[in-house]
């Protein structure tokens, strides 16, 4: 994952569900999901997994990057073209009708365009975390 689909998942995690006003295409749909599972590795394997093998089948898509976290998964969706409404109607949908393993549930879904009228969005700081003590 390159520098830039990055900075886009983190746009997808601080963004708000608006209209906009511009037209589209745009070049990116950032999706992030919260789910009540806390371990990374059973988020990938319950969430992250089956949600790319759903989405892979929305037509015009060119490619999924994903990062998952604890407790949340983050998704940077590539169209041919570029992102349109009908496409992130469909992301959405998808994304709404997934029900995944293990007693995991959704907390909260977040699907929006990540760019907008030709200006990316404003990111927020990363949320605090506690950092191991650096040595000396």
């Amino acid at each position: 994952m390159n520098v830039k689909h990055l900075l886009a998942l983190v746009a997808a995690v601080t963004c708000s569900n608006v209209a906009f006003a511009c037209e589209g295409p745009f070049p990116l749909i950032g999706a992030q999901l919260h789910v009540s599972e806390r371990s990374p590795e059973r988020v990938e394997t319950n969430v992250t997994n089956p949600l790319e093998r759903a989405l892979r089948t929305i037509p015009r898509l060119l490619g999924i990057d994903s990062a998952t976290r604890e407790g949340s998964v983050g998704l940077a969706l590539r169209f041919e073209g570029g992102a349109t409404s009908t496409d992130l109607a469909l992301v959405r949908d998808r994304i709404g009708e997934m029900r995944f393993a293990d007693g995991v549930d959704v907390t909260s879904t977040n699907v929006v365009f990540l760019q907008g009228c030709g200006q990316w969005w404003l990111l927020a700081p990363p949320s605090p975390r506690k950092l191991p003590p650096q040595r000396e």
